[in-house]
């Protein structure tokens, strides 16, 4: 019996010296501060006015109104040349097509972001590199962005609020 406890005791051990590790890996980075100052429309807040319109400009599925251009504006750059361009994150605000969901009283509404005439969606990485990039010049860029109104059936009266974030990215 002891014979069979110690022959299992030393397969035990061979099995816990083949399972040694085989190699170490290192992580390195840094931290930096913000490397720009960001405004929005030149520094006259971060609310972008929507314009009012009819219902009936939003009547059916998919149906769009209202676009409405923002800039968002880089100044004092630590870098001054590169290219760059505004990553819109997914958030409590972003549904899973992308859009910003709407917290205000317009029924069947949403907001869609655009670049160019390009729809973007929101959280999505993969669609940025489809995406206009802005070059920075002399430690200063200003992205052109605009929202429209998104139905996603027919629209009912009432109101649109929502937000979302965004973080700035140097390519």
């Amino acid at each position: 019996m002891k014979k069979i406890s110690l022959i299992a005791l030393g397969l035990l051990a061979a099995a816990q010296v083949h399972a040694a590790s085989d190699g170490t890996i290192e992580f390195s980075g840094n931290i930096k501060g913000q490397s720009c100052t960001v405004t929005v429309n030149n520094g006259s807040g971060n609310v972008v006015k929507m314009p009012d319109i009819s219902i009936s400009q939003l009547a059916e599925k998919t149906q769009t109104a209202g676009a409405t251009t923002f800039s968002i504006n880089l100044t004092d750059c630590s870098t001054a040349t590169g290219d760059v361009l505004a990553y819109f994150e997914a958030g409590a605000n972003v549904n899973a097509d992308g859009r910003l969901i709407n917290k205000g009283t317009a029924a069947n509404v949403e907001l869609e972001l655009l670049n160019n005439t390009t729809p973007v969606v929101a959280g999505n990485l993969e669609q940025q590199a489809g995406l206009t990039a802005v070059p920075l010049s002399e430690g200063a860029a200003n992205m052109t962005y605009s929202a429209r109104y998104y139905a996603t059936d027919k629209a009912g009266e009432g109101t649109v609020q929502s937000s979302v974030t965004f973080s700035i990215h140097y390519l």
